[in-house]
C-alpha cells in the first residue's frame, strides 16, 4: 500500500560520518558540499600538494589538542579546536588562485549537492543519509524502527497484571546481574542492551530458542518480519543545515533560572515540508502460515505475541482472514499505537517546556500545541532519526508508570549510570528523578541561541490532502531570512505568524492547495513517479499510466507523462524506454498516446 511521509520539523538520519569544514563552503545562504575529486582535477600538481599539506597540518593540530583534553581546561581546548576548524575551508587555502575559488561558488560541476545554511560558524557537519544520486532520503529501516517502538509501547500499556509481573522478574534478573558485574569491575555493555532485548522477546519474538545463547529466540521468528517499508526519497527534497544546541537549565547566583545553550552541533537535515512516497507491505501470508503450521519449538506463544504486538483484532482474524482485511487491521493498530506514543511524548515535552523554558521556548510551545491539535483530528505522527531523545527511542514513558517496573528502572539507571548527576561528594547517594529525566534537550536554535524547533517529527498519511504541512517555518532555520537570520522577524511579523494561526490553518501553501481534489491527485501521482526505483517497477506501469490518464487537469496530466518518460529514459541505450519488448505493452501505448496529445 502507498503512503506519504511529510517532515513536520527538521529530520536528520545520519550516515555516521562527520564532514570537516574543507568538505563544504558557504556562500550567503547557500551550503555547498564540495566535490573534492573534481576540485583536484582543476588544480595544478603544486596546488594539490599545497592543499594536502594544509589539510594535514590542521588535522595534526586537532589531533594534538584532542590528546590534551585531560591535561587542560576542556572548554578552552574545544574552543581552540573550533577555531582551527573555522579556518579550514577551501576559500582560505594558500596557493589556490582566485578563479578556482570563484568557481567553487558558481560551478555546479564542483559541487556534489547544495542546501540552505542555518549556522554561523564553520564546524563539523553530521552528514545526512542519501541515495546514490546524492538525494536526501529517509531509510525505511528508520520508519520501521519507530513503528517497532510504538507497537512495544502499546503492548506494555495493555499488559495484564500477571504479564507485567513476569516481565518485571525477567528485567530484575538482568539488573541484578549487572550489579554483580559492576561490583566485580567487569561491567558488560551487553547487559545494558539485554534490557531492550528482553522486552522485544516478550512482545515480538515467538520462535525456538537460540542454541548456546541466552534465552532469546531466533530473529527469524520476529513478528515484525511481516512489515516491509521502502526507503523514501525525492529529487525535489530540500536540504537544510541548521545548528543544534543542547539546552540545559542553569541557575544564576541570584536564584534566577534560564535555559543555557551548550555543545553546538551542525547537521544536514530534511527541511520541514519535504514530502515523500513510500511503499508499506504487510505479509499476511507469513502470519497465516505461522498460525497454521506451528509445531515443536517453532512459533511458540504465537497467539500471545500476535495479540501483544498487533492487538486482539488481528489475533482474532487469523488464520483465515483475507489479505485486505488483515492489512487494514495491522495498519490500524500501527496508526493507533503511533498516536498513543506520540501523545505521551508530546505531553512530556510540554511539561519540560513549562518547567524549564522560562519564557524562552514560545516557538517550541507553539509546535507542540499544533501537533496536539492535529493528533486530535487523526494525524499519525512518528519521531525518528537523530535528536529524537531518550523518550522518543525508548519505553521510559510506559515503564515508569508501573510501580513494579519503576523500581527496576531506577535500579537500571543506577547500575548503568544513566541520568545521575556527576560529581557528588563521597558517601552521598546520587538521586534519580525519573519524572524529570532527561533534563536536557537537543533543539534547533536561532542565532540568539534560542530554541526554535525539535528534531525528527514526521507524519504518515494515505493522501496529500491529509498532510498538514510543516509545523515550523523553514525561514526561521535559515541564515539571512526574513527573520534577520535567527528569530528576529520584522516588527509584528513573528508574533502574527506565531499566534495568528491554529494547527490546522498553519499549513504550507502546497498543503493549502492540495485541498483541491484535482491538485491533490496530481501531486500524489507525481510523488509516486519520483519514488520509482529499479526495473522491477515495470509491473506497476499500467497502474501509473492509468492514474496519469485520469487526471482532470491537462497541464498536470502532460507534466506527469513527461516525468514518467524521463524516468524510463534513464540509463541511455539500456533504458526501459528504448527496450523493444515494452513497445507493444498496453502501458507503453497509452503513454505514447498521452505524449502525442501534448504535441497536438
Amino acid at each position: 500500500m502507498e503512503r506519504l511521509v511529510q517532515c513536520l520539523s527538521p529530520v536528520h538520519v545520519g550516515t555516521g560520518k562527520d564532514l570537516e569544514p574543507f568538505d563544504y563552503i558557504v556562500d550567503g545562504q547557500r551550503y555547498i558540499r564540495v566535490h573534492l575529486d573534481a576540485v583536484l582535477e582543476r588544480m595544478t600538481p603544486e596546488q594539490a600538494d599545497t592543499l594536502a599539506a594544509w589539510v594535514s597540518k590542521g588535522a595534526d593540530q586537532i589531533v594534538d589538542l584532542e590528546g590534551k583534553k585531560g591535561e587542560a581546561d576542556k572548554m578552552q581546548v574545544n574552543e581552540r579546536i573550533s577555531s582551527i576548524r573555522r579556518e579550514m575551508h577551501l576559500l582560505k587555502v594558500p596557493g589556490v588562485d582566485a578563479a578556482l575559488k570563484e568557481a567553487l561558488r558558481k560551478d555546479t560541476a564542483l559541487a556534489r549537492y547544495q542546501g540552505e545554511r542555518g549556522f554561523e560558524r564553520n564546524l563539523q557537519v553530521r552528514e545526512q543519509a542519501k541515495d546514490a544520486d546524492e538525494t536526501p532520503l529517509i531509510p525505511g529501516s528508520s520508519i520501521k524502527g519507530s513503528l517497532r517502538t510504538v507497537l512495544a509501547f502499546a503492548a506494555l500499556e495493555e499488559m495484564a497484571k500477571e504479564e507485567r509481573e513476569e516481565l518485571g522478574r525477567a528485567l530484575d534478573k538482568i539488573v541484578k546481574r549487572a550489579e554483580n558485574a559492576k561490583r566485580q569491575r567487569s561491567n558488560d555493555q551487553r547487559l545494558q542492551e539485554s534490557i531492550g532485548r528482553e522486552i522485544e522477546q516478550v512482545v515480538f519474538r515467538c520462535g525456538k530458542q537460540m542454541r548456546g545463547g541466552p534465552d532469546y529466540t531466533d530473529i527469524h521468528y520476529d513478528l515484525m518480519r511481516v512489515v516491509s517499508i521502502s526507503d523514501t526519497c525525492d529529487a525535489q527534497a530540500e536540504l537544510i543545515v541548521p545548528q543544534i544546541y543542547t539546552f540545559v537549565e542553569q541557575r544564576s547566583r541570584d536564584g534566577r533560572r534560564r535555559l543555557d545553550a551548550q555543545a553546538p552541533l551542525i547537521v544536514e537535515a530534511h527541511a520541514p515540508g519535504n514530502t515523500f512516497g513510500l511503499r508499506l507491505r504487510i505479509d499476511g501470508n507469513l502470519l497465516r502460515a505461522a498460525s497454521r503450521n506451528r509445531r515443536g519449538d517453532e512459533w511458540i506463544h504465537f497467539e500471545q505475541r500476535v495479540r501483544r504486538a498487533f492487538g486482539p483484532e488481528v489475533a482474532g482474524l487469523l488464520p483465515d482472514a483475507p489479505d485486505a482485511q488483515l492489512d487494514r487491521a495491522v495498519l490500524t493498530r500501527m496508526e493507533t499505537a503511533a498516536r498513543r506514543f506520540a501523545k505521551a511524548v508530546v505531553a512530556a515535552e510540554r511539561r519540560w517546556e513549562e518547567s524549564h523554558g522560562h519564557g524562552s521556548t514560545d516557538a517550541l510551545r507553539d509546535f507542540y500545541e499544533k501537533l496536539d491539535s492535529l493528533m486530535e483530528k487523526g494525524l499519525v505522527p512518528l519521531r525518528l532519526g537523530w535528536g529524537s531523545h531518550f523518550m522518543g527511542t525508548t519505553l521510559l514513558l510506559v515503564l515508569k508508570e508501573d510501580e513494579g517496573w519503576r523500581s527496576i528502572l531506577e535500579g537500571c539507571f543506577r547500575v548503568f549510570d544513566i541520568g545521575i548527576p556527576p560529581g557528588p561528594r563521597r558517601g552521598m547517594e546520587r538521586k534519580i528523578d525519573l519524572d524529570d529525566f532527561p533534563r536536557s534537550r537537543r533543539l534547533v536554535a536561532d542565532g540568539g541561541k534560542r530554541p526554535v524547533a525539535p528534531l525528527g517529527w514526521v507524519a504518515l498519511a494515505p493522501t496529500a490532502g491529509e498532510l498538514p504541512g510543516p509545523l515550523v517555518e523553514k525561514d526561521r532555520l535559515i541564515v539571512g531570512s526574513r527573520w534577520d537570520g535567527y528569530g528576529q522577524g520584522r516588527k509584528g511579523e513573528a508574533s502574527g505568524d506565531r499566534r495568528g494561526e491554529s494547527g490546522v490553518k498553519g499549513q504550507s501553501r502546497a498543503g493549502a492547495a492540495s485541498r483541491d481534489p484535482a491538485v491533490e491527485a496530481a501531486k500524489q501521482v507525481e510523488l509516486s513517479i519520483r519514488n520509482l526505483r529499479g526495473r522491477g517497477e515495470v509491473s506497476r506501469m499500467l497502474e501509473i499510466v492509468g492514474q496519469i490518464a485520469r487526471l482532470q487537469d491537462s497541464a498536470a496530466r502532460f507534466r506527469c507523462a513527461e516525468l514518467l518518460k524521463q524516468w524510463l529514459m534513464q540509463g541511455g541505450k539500456k533504458s526501459l524506454w528504448r527496450n523493444a519488448k515494452y513497445a507493444d505493452e498496453e502501458w507503453r501505448r497509452q503513454l505514447d498516446a498521452l505524449l502525442e496529445q501534448r504535441k497536438q
